[in-house]
């Protein structure tokens, strides 16, 4: 289905959302809780809340000597 009036389109997104209310089986509510970490001597390390990968700067990285 193609709508490109906005009303319309608000309409039927409307009754959409009602649809989905009605008949939707489940919803799933989570969020993944990660600890992430490093040792005092790696230096650099910075998470990222938009990557799920913890070695997206790893090019920034180095190792303090004691």
């Amino acid at each position: 289905m193609r709508e490109v009036d906005r009303e319309k389109r608000k309409r039927i997104y409307g009754e959409l959302q009602e649809i989905l209310v009605d008949e939707l089986p489940y919803l799933p509510m989570f969020h993944y809780a990660i600890m992430r970490g490093t040792r005092d001597h790696v230096q650099g390390f910075r998470l990222n809340p938009y990557v799920y990968d913890c070695t997206w700067n790893a090019n920034e990285w180095w190792v303090k000597k004691a």
